[in-house]
């Protein structure tokens, strides 16, 4: 083991326990709340963006206002046929009514976590410390990812090779890579 293995293990103990004593609630609250709730709230309407055009009533919407724009005189409006104001409308309002959404999902789990028995409590507190662990796993990818675009093979994955938990492998095979290679395709 090298020294990176311990402090794996020392954050994965003080995540846990961190996650335990918040419980999964507030700890789903955190993480969703602010910028990262932005994030999520952005990737959803990304991939639930080519769907929602698809709708009936959306293109009804959507070639009501091209026509609207495409009657009028004013310059303007070629402006806003020409950078797809129709897509980004849609764009907004569907960002709006995920993040009202998201924001509902995380309340109505929060407090059904945190309801006042011992049953929900042991739950509450095992899905917390779990929540936790991922959350940390994925922050933990996305700063190998940016380290690795940063110094590809050099001092920091001379410092982590070696790890038993495999840390040098998973900085070298980032599944993030992959992802970030089919969005850019």
């Amino acid at each position: 083991m090298v020294l990176v293995d311990f402090i794996a293990i020392g954050l994965v103990i003080i995540v846990g326990f961190a996650g335990a004593i918040a419980g999964f609630g507030r700890t789903l609250k955190a993480v969703t709340d602010g910028f990262f709730g932005v994030i999520i709230s952005v990737v959803i309407t990304y991939f639930l963006l080519g769907l929602v055009l698809k709708l009936s009533f959306v293109q009804n919407l959507v070639e009501k206002l091209v026509l609207a724009l495409k009657g009028s005189s004013a310059p303007i409006c070629s402006i806003l046929l020409t950078i797809r104001i129709d897509v980004i409308v849609v764009a907004v309002a569907l960002f709006v009514i995920v993040q009202l959404l998201r924001k509902l999902v995380v309340l109505l789990l929060k407090k059904v976590f945190e309801a006042k028995n011992p049953v929900s409590s042991a739950v509450n507190k095992i899905f917390g410390i779990l929540l936790a662990e991922v959350v940390m796993f994925i922050i933990l990818l996305v700063a190998f990812q940016i380290v690795f675009w940063i110094t590809k093979e050099g001092a920091f994955y001379n410092f982590i090779k070696g790890s038993f938990f495999g840390l040098d492998k998973l900085y070298i095979n980032n599944p993030i890579a992959s992802f970030i290679a089919k969005l850019s395709l």
